[in-house]
């Protein structure tokens, strides 16, 4: 009986964590298909010395990761970068990417062109205890941020500001975004949430409450959920 790609994946991730002494894990012409619940773990020792994670797929080929799971790296408390752009990601689960231990420092993540829209997020997605540069070019079906996932990104937390790259992507002009609009001040998401253009050719930000009260295309259709990820374990 052959190995399957999701348990393979696994075993690949369980391997990753004894490496007790790297710094860098770059990983490419690669066929992982998740990046699984708990991906890193911490039985063999915490990977103190891992500061960049690079998987990124090649400019104009086929990625492959599709999916990243619940706390998929939430033991790398000093990691700096994470590379998964050119993949073909559409669902990021639950705390894919906090790290409850994280030492106080800048991380940058890469999810450029991707696949990823707004109804496949999870809930409090990001850091909250790591200066984060987000960059999230050419996914051009995330034309809405869901707050469940974004909005304590974005709140003031008394250090420098996490940012979150939206260039070439067109947003909706409706109440998906309405909460961007609304806490645009409060927020300073003026600082924060770059390169965001409307799709009337007008920044997002630029817009008002009244111009956002809009019901969205398929307004009864469920918008926010989650992806469960219980396979990839």
């Amino acid at each position: 009986m052959g190995v399957s790609p999701v348990n393979a994946t696994c075993d690949l991730f369980s391997a990753l964590s004894t490496l007790t002494n790297v710094n860098q894990i770059n990983i490419v012409n690669h066929r992982i298909p998740i990046i699984p619940n708990n991906a890193f773990n911490d039985k063999m020792g915490v990977l103190e010395n891992l500061r960049t994670i690079d998987l990124h797929g090649s400019t104009g080929s086929n990625g492959t990761i599709i999916a990243v799971g619940t706390n998929a790296f939430s033991t790398l408390k000093n990691l700096n970068k994470l590379d998964l752009s050119n993949q073909i990601i559409v669902a990021i689960n639950d705390s894919a990417f906090q790290f409850p231990r994280a030492n106080w420092d800048r991380i940058t993540i890469n999810l450029e062109h991707n696949r990823l829209n707004g109804s496949r997020f999870g809930s409090h997605v990001f850091p909250t205890n790591k200066v984060t540069t987000l960059m999230l070019a050419g996914n051009m079906n995330l034309t809405y941020l869901p707050d469940g996932a974004f909005y304590d990104f974005f709140e003031e937390r008394g250090h420098d500001r996490n940012t979150c790259n939206m260039s070439g992507i067109q947003m909706e002009i409706d109440r998906l975004n309405l909460w961007l609009v609304d806490n645009k001040v409060t927020m300073k998401l003026d600082q924060k949430l770059l390169e965001a253009m409307g799709k009337d050719g007008t920044a997002l930000l630029k817009h008002t409450h009244k111009q956002m009260d809009v019901a969205p295309p398929g307004a009864n259709a469920v918008y926010n959920h989650t992806i469960i990820l219980h396979d990839f374990e």
